[in-house]
């Protein structure tokens, strides 16, 4: 039966929640510092755009007539290099350099450990069930870089939501139609990510059931035991042309999509744009007239563009953390898989284990030329 957009956003909650608890028992310090500064990296703009409309009204509207333009210019540009330290700082520094790479390298070495740990406490049928090989197969390949880049994507998307929030709250002053129109100009390009959401960024984790048989072609012609037979029968030639094609078929169904959508991906930031300059031309009478000052237009616009930047990366971020959430559907599929065989309620305990040690008691015997034993055996 074909799954509806509820059980599906029920999935995807289920796995995120599961996934970001592996994190958190982890390492709980870690996580929470990962997403609080990807937090102060998304509301960084807001305050740089709010602390520069508030420098430019002070100088220009209150300031003493003193007060040149160079003046103006230099406290400006001062600030503006100020916050973008800040922001470098707080986002690339903390958040995109050292918490990405320490966090990742925790997760990986967590992953890893767990997913070897799974591996020898799954049972016999399992190993021998095609299905479960299949899925081994692709947590293999997968749960090292695949796996942890969930949690970056998902960072990235934070940050874009937080982002959208909070430009949305700073433009409703101007007028609560601004949001919605913006808001409105991304829904294709959001669309258009979110059907990409669905596309594999690697064939050999595409959905079709020709995937599956890559995986088992790129086992067959790797493993060295299977080397030495494909030596033996030499059959390597036909194998190589089945796995070729199969290549072609997988790839023919990914681009697909990709042509089909190519020109509307390319129209849809230029109409974003035209839909925000559009907005900023309709508010510059008031700037003109005097009923908006140059600080509140300046903010207006920074707040403008964030929007419209934020709102189309979320829907690119998105569509990405989808994409990595299906590698974390294997992972918890692998992860899920009950034991066939059951353990003992009550198991025996053994008060020592220890080698067997075999006693030979009363034991006698002749050599067949008549020579008597030397000693007692034991």
């Amino acid at each position: 039966m074909k799954r509806t957009w509820v059980s599906r956003l029920a999935a995807v909650g289920r796995d995120t929640r599961h996934i970001l608890g592996i994190a958190w028992r982890m390492d709980a310090r870690l996580t929470l510092l990962y997403y609080v500064t990807a937090f102060v990296a998304a509301v960084v703009p807001l305050a740089s755009g709010l602390t520069l409309a508030l420098l430019i009204d002070r100088v220009v509207v209150t300031g003493p007539a003193r007060v040149t333009v160079p003046v103006v210019a230099v406290i400006v540009i001062a600030t503006h290099f100020a916050i973008v330290a800040i922001n470098a700082a707080v986002r690339f520094g903390l958040h995109e350099q050292y918490y990405d790479y320490v966090f990742r390298y925790r997760l990986q070495d967590t992953f890893t450990y767990r997913f070897c740990e799974k591996l020898t406490q799954l049972d016999v049928p399992h190993l021998e069930d095609p299905e479960v090989q299949t899925l081994i197969t692709k947590v293999r390949e997968t749960h090292a870089w695949r796996v942890p880049d969930f949690f970056r994507m998902l960072a990235y998307a934070f940050i874009a939501i937080v982002g959208i929030v909070a430009a949305a709250i700073a433009l409703i002053p101007f007028g609560v139609w601004i949001v919605p129109t913006v808001l409105a100009a991304t829904v294709p390009r959001i669309t258009l990510r979110l059907r990409f959401g669905e596309m594999q960024w690697s064939m050999y984790g595409s959905g079709a059931p020709e995937s599956r048989k890559l995986w088992y072609f790129g086992d067959l012609l790797s493993q060295i035991s299977a080397l030495r037979e494909l030596k033996v029968f030499r059959t390597a030639p036909s194998l190589l042309a089945r796995y070729r094609e199969i290549q072609a078929r997988i790839f023919a169904l990914g681009k697909r999509p990709l042509d089909r959508y190519r020109w509307v991906s390319v129209i849809t930031p230029l109409i974003e744009g035209a839909v925000v300059f559009a907005i900023a031309w309709s508010v510059l009478p008031a700037v003109t007239a005097g009923a908006l000052s140059v600080g509140s237009f300046a903010f207006f616009v920074t707040m403008l563009q964030q929007l419209a930047t934020s709102s189309a990366e979320a829907g690119g971020c998105c569509s990405m953390v989808y994409q990595n959430l299906l590698y974390v559907r294997h992972w918890n599929e692998l992860m899920a898989l009950p034991r066939v065989i059951p353990l003992a309620v009550r198991p025996h305990r053994f008060a020592r284990i220890a080698p067997p040690r075999i006693e030979f008691r009363d034991v006698s015997f002749d050599y067949p030329s008549g020579r008597p034993a030397q000693g007692k055996p034991t």
